[in-house]
């Protein structure tokens, strides 16, 4: 699984189970808990935060710290980040003198 999300084919955030409590083969127990359908990506899982900004992947935006909302269609918006990103550095050059 990647630890990042394709935006172009991403569905939305997976749905969520329950998971009854059960003993392993090896005598282990393991308590009930909610988990996440499996699909492409870890970084929209209940408990994973690959993008370490403190936001759990399945409540966030954007999970995989793209830059880019993991809802979104992108057929329908369109990103000009190479401008973004110099228009960003030229207002962070005009900052600084």
């Amino acid at each position: 699984m990647a630890n990042w999300i394709n935006e172009v084919n991403y569905s939305g955030k997976p749905s969520i189970s329950w998971i009854n409590p059960y003993s392993r083969g090896d005598g282990n127990f393991v308590k009930g808990h909610f988990r996440t359908e499996t699909n492409e990506t870890i970084a929209d899982n209940l408990s994973t935060d690959v993008d370490r900004d403190g936001i759990n992947g399945y409540i966030d935006f954007d999970a995989d710290g793209d830059g880019i909302p993991d809802s979104i269609n992108l057929n329908e918006i369109s990103y000009d980040y190479p401008n973004l990103e110099l228009e960003n550095f030229i207002n962070g050059i005009d900052f600084l003198f």
